[in-house]
């Protein structure tokens, strides 16, 4: 199934699809708001999609094949199919899932990531980085002194 139409969420608003059963968003996600993402199906979404909001996927899927402009939240066993590029944060709690390649603002990713052992996990364009390697590390955490240092590993 698809949805269809131009949907704009305006700030302090919420857009939520609950998605029982794969489906295609042929719509542009426009504004300032949050997008909630629920149902155990996957929801996938193409083209320029100039939101800034938080797209929160809290069950199932998101298969992203373009652009968002905004951030994306990953809960606990849910995953992101990435072909295209995030332009705010990328947010991943324990269990959840990334895959694909792209770009989320100056990170390049590619292969499959996933949180095992940390409570969350936030990646966020702090400065160009060479492409981490398609096996998860133990731990990724960025130095609160020196926010442009990513460790990984503890190295």
């Amino acid at each position: 199934s698809s949805l269809r139409g131009a949907i704009t969420t305006n700030a302090g608003a919420q857009t939520r699809f609950d998605v029982a059963s794969d489906a295609a968003l042929q719509a542009t996600l426009a504004g300032t708001g949050s997008v909630v993402k629920a149902g155990a199906g996957r929801l996938a979404v193409s083209g320029a999609n100039p939101m800034t909001g938080v797209l929160a996927v809290e069950q199932g899927g998101l298969s992203l094949t373009g652009s968002l402009g905004g951030a994306v939240r990953l809960s606990t066993g849910t995953n992101l199919a990435l072909n295209g590029t995030v332009g705010g944060a990328v947010t991943v709690d324990q269990g959840a899932t990334f895959t694909g390649s792209g770009a989320i603002g100056g990170l390049n990713l590619a292969g499959t990531w996933t949180v095992p052992t940390l409570a969350s996990a936030a990646i966020s364009p702090v400065a160009p980085l060479a492409p981490l390697a398609a096996t998860a590390p133990a731990s990724v955490s960025l130095l609160a002194s020196d926010p442009t240092l990513l460790t990984v590993n503890g190295d």
